[in-house]
């Protein structure tokens, strides 16, 4: 299997893990972004313009699964997808404290923006969930996939 068709077999088990972990979201109670974790790699290899197309998409997306109001996810991505194509030459992504760090807090930032405007719009709160949880479990899950040298190969995010 080539670099490009793994990559492609990664996108889409990725894709796949949030449709069934949305599906299954209240028996699990566990929430990992998984389309945050595309949205990272496209933000470190791809073009500007790729980026925020990508950005654009992914947020729509986590906009169906979620929040059933289209913008919210789809702006804060955008947005995250902005600053981490401006930052993304500072960061050392062969440290895997540092992968966790910066997903972490680039998807508590993106989610905290979301949030702000659900609670404008639908009087939603601030929850602990999406703000602290979602991005340390999404951190945990990208340092497991990193660490394999099978992966670390085929994205060549270093």
């Amino acid at each position: 299997m080539t670099k490009r068709q793994f990559r492609f077999s990664l996108a889409l088990f990725l894709v796949l893990m949030q449709i069934l972990i949305n599906l299954y979201l209240n028996e699990l109670n566990i929430n990992i972004d998984f389309l945050f974790l595309i949205l990272i790699y496209v933000s470190s290899k791809g073009n500007f313009m790729k980026s925020m197309m990508a950005a654009t998409l992914i947020g729509w997306m986590t906009d169906l699964f979620n929040s059933q109001i289209i913008g919210i996810f789809g702006f804060s991505r955008v947005l995250i997808a902005y600053i981490i194509f401006e930052i993304i030459v500072f960061i050392d992504f062969k440290r895997l404290s540092f992968t966790f760090l910066f997903i972490f807090l680039s998807l508590s930032l993106s989610n905290l923006v979301a949030s702000l405007f659900l609670l404008f719009i639908n009087d939603y709160g601030l929850t602990v969930g999406m703000i602290i949880y979602q991005p340390l479990l999404t951190g945990m899950f990208a340092v497991i996939l990193v660490s394999s040298d099978r992966i670390k190969e085929a994205i060549n995010v270093y």
